[in-house]
């Protein structure tokens, strides 16, 4: 069976301009205009039809001169067709995630704690070894324990929060020497 014998082709090819027949029940208006709209960087467009039984969408070239294959061009539109049709589908059956996700973002700016302070002192975080549970008695008189420092900013919405300063080479040296 040859191509142009198919029983569903909805393609008529005229001498500069073609025809593609759309069904209405199968494809919504807002399919059909996105399909449409992907079109316009290589013809003209022209929809018309009743939006209850068939759409018509005629396609010309945008350049007499130049030969643009219809046919090509008409599978190409049905091919559209189908995939704005899926984004459809998807995008409707994400949309209370959609929703949801953007709430949580949102409301996550809604503090309900008390105000942070407008200024943090810098502070030092020892490390004991009581926060070891895990580790044996002869490590735990092993260690000794550790400072680390923290970096205070002004920052009055606490957007930063709380940032390690960079170590310097020598003490990224050491910390290499030391594993």
């Amino acid at each position: 069976m040859a191509e142009e014998d198919s029983i569903l082709d909805n393609i008529e090819i005229h001498k500069n301009f073609a025809i593609i027949s759309v069904n209405p029940k199968l494809y919504p208006l807002s399919v059909i205009y996105s399909a449409a709209y992907w079109l316009l960087d290589r013809v003209h467009v022209i929809i018309d039809g009743d939006p209850d039984t068939e759409i018509l969408i005629e396609i010309r070239p945008k350049d007499k001169e130049s030969k643009v294959d219809l046919k090509e061009i008409g599978f190409e539109f049905n091919d559209e067709l189908i995939n704005y049709s899926v984004y459809t589908v998807q995008a409707t059956r994400n949309k209370k995630l959609r929703e949801m996700i953007v709430e949580n973002a949102l409301a996550g700016n809604l503090r309900t704690g008390p105000p942070n302070p407008s200024r943090f002192e810098q502070r030092t975080q020892i490390q004991t070894d009581e926060e070891c549970p895990t580790c044996s008695p002869e490590e735990q008189a092993n260690r000794s324990p550790r400072k680390t420092k923290f970096q205070t900013i002004d920052d009055p919405k606490n957007i930063a929060g709380v940032i390690k300063p960079r170590k310097s080479s020598e003490e990224f040296r050491k910390d290499i020497k030391e594993v």
